[in-house]
């Protein structure tokens, strides 16, 4: 349930802040795949790099 709500607050940041971050770099705008995957793909991978860093800890005790 609270990955679900991260994704969708993810998107719905992405949607609403366009292309100011990639003009402000002096870059086009990459189009709306890369607007809202490069987030949601960022989320996983912190994701995940959480539940591997747990899991190594568990291991541990």
């Amino acid at each position: 349930m609270r990955y679900g709500a991260g994704a969708v607050a993810v998107v719905v940041v992405s949607l609403l802040s366009g292309a100011v971050p990639y003009a402000s770099l002096g870059i086009h705008d990459p189009g709306v795949v890369v607007r809202i995957g490069a987030p949601l793909i960022r989320l996983v991978v912190d994701a995940a790099a959480t539940v591997c860093t747990g899991a190594l800890v568990f291991a541990a005790c």
